[in-house]
């Protein structure tokens, strides 16, 4: 009951403490920047399904094609596309590096990756997206917390045939 629900609770980890008044120097800024460009650019191979001359052809008409194909870039490559900042800026990639946490010092690059708002529903697409981003889970935590909710999920399944049966009510496949 509530008391096992207590105990598991208490041992949960604390939200992390997070400083957000140390900024980056412009040296480690640089080197977000040719990072989050290497990132930009293996994101937009993986899930490209046009022609590379086809998407982004404005900002792509300079770039030497075989160098998107390699797997090191050299980085006056990358500056001189700009970091390949236009995937986000023309939303070509669902995800962008948010330029506010990108300041932050004790962010790294997965605090920083903001799901695009596509704003499908009510004008918004995920409910509290900021509140969200407040919190600033890292990649461990959301993991801890998608296992754990696989684990409740198998753990109850017992509860669903416990529940009445109502063909108009809404479901959730499993």
């Amino acid at each position: 009951g509530f008391e096992e629900y207590y105990e598991c609770l208490m041992n949960l980890p604390p939200d992390p403490s997070v400083d957000t008044s140390i900024r980056l120097d412009d040296t480690d800024r640089y080197d977000i920047d040719i990072r989050h460009a290497v990132y930009r650019i293996r994101s937009h191979k993986l899930s490209q399904k046009e022609s590379k001359n086809e998407l982004c052809r404005d900002e792509l008409k300079d770039c030497p094609m075989e160098l998107l194909d390699s797997e090191e870039f050299p980085t006056d490559f990358l500056v001189k596309m700009r970091y390949f900042s236009f995937l986000e800026e023309e939303g070509v990639l669902d995800w962008f590096f948010h330029p506010e946490l990108c300041k932050l010092a004790c962010l790294n690059d997965y605090q920083r990756l903001v799901p695009r708002d596509h704003g499908v529903v009510f004008d918004w697409e995920y409910a509290d997206c900021e509140l969200y981003r407040s919190y600033f889970h890292s990649y461990e935590m959301q993991h801890e917390y998608i296992e754990y909710f696989e684990t409740l999920l198998r753990e109850l399944k017992w509860l669903k045939d416990c529940l009445p049966v109502n063909d108009t009510s809404p479901t959730v496949s499993t």
